[in-house]
């Protein structure tokens, strides 16, 4: 928690430091629960096309007490299908689609296979992780000059790994037991 605490401050220094040049500041600071990027998780983003797209640099922790102590960096890109505006103050995002791509610390996790297995015998990488990604959101607008609105999401993500695990197992695996859910909270500035 004291990560995501400075985190948060640092944010905050940011909008200091860059006062002078707003196109520097992330347009979003993010916290979210599971899917795949930690047990917890911290980042920021930009939007980009009239905020169809969005990218995000999260940092997520998985402590020891919940399956072992992980540090993961990952990086989302997702494209929003359409928004609805429910109100004047709120909207919701139904679909955004994209990729993500994790990166797993830590001497456990290699980008390469030890050369004591022949070349190919496993096809993937156990520090990185592409996924497959989609995200539902809802926005509330606020009269806030510094946060202008916070958005409620929940992420659904399912990496290559599980996919082709999935798809030459059907029979006995489920969707549920391959696809991650996370749930967040952005503050957009």
């Amino acid at each position: 928690m004291k990560t995501f605490i400075s985190l948060f401050f640092i944010f905050m220094a940011l909008e200091d430091a860059w006062g002078q040049n707003k196109k520097l500041l992330p347009h979003f600071a993010a916290l979210q629960y599971a899917g795949s990027i930690g047990f917890a998780s911290a980042g920021f983003g930009y939007n980009f096309f009239d905020k169809k797209v969005n990218t995000s640099l999260h940092y997520g922790y998985v402590p020891r007490t919940k399956g072992g102590e992980l540090h993961i960096l990952s990086v989302k890109l997702l494209y929003n299908t359409a928004s609805i505006n429910l109100s004047d103050k709120l909207e919701f995002d139904p679909f955004a689609a994209g990729l993500m791509v994790t990166y797993h610390f830590g001497s456990q996790f290699a980008t390469h296979w030890p050369r004591r297995y022949p070349e190919g015998y496993y096809w993937w990488r156990t520090s990185i992780r592409p996924h497959l990604a989609m995200q539902s959101a809802v926005t509330q607008k606020l009269t806030n000059k510094l946060i202008t609105s916070v958005t409620l999401y929940i992420d659904l993500n399912i990496s290559e790994l599980y996919l082709v695990s999935y798809l030459q197992n059907y029979k006995s695996l489920t969707l549920r037991e391959t696809v991650k859910i996370g749930y967040g909270i952005r503050a957009n500035f």
